[in-house]
């Protein structure tokens, strides 16, 4: 049905075209744009013993004695730049990130040093 609709809106154009000296044809063509697929959640616990020095990360609250949350730690996803801090129990979320392996730098004031680890975001 669109085929004949559409050649017949050509012969008319064909047709009127010594009336005119130009024909306009408009068509309505979805727009579609595409947003970045499989944005997730990353969260976890940043601990950290001081007497041996160690950093970790984890899924859950990780209750070990010597591990002590680190509070108010600077979690950065490397690979966009996205930036949060720990709370006070060593909570942290970031959202909106790509899925895969990606690489956290976390620093504080108390490590001395800045700490990298990959992890995998589902």
């Amino acid at each position: 049905m669109r085929k004949w609709a559409l050649i017949g809106l050509l012969l008319g154009a064909v047709l009127f075209t010594g009336c005119q000296s130009q024909v306009w044809l408009e068509l309505d063509l979805p727009i579609v744009i595409e947003l970045p697929r499989y944005r997730s959640d990353l969260d976890g616990y940043v601990t950290y013993n001081s007497w041996s020095g160690n950093v970790r990360v984890t899924e859950r609250y990780y209750s070990d004695r010597s591990y002590q949350p680190l509070s108010d730690a600077r979690i950065t996803v490397v690979e966009t730049g996205q930036v949060t801090y720990a709370d006070y129990d060593g909570y942290f979320v970031i959202r909106g990130v790509p899925q895969g392996e990606l690489t956290l730098k976390i620093q504080h004031r108390r490590l001395g040093r800045t700490a990298y680890f990959t992890v995998r975001v589902r």
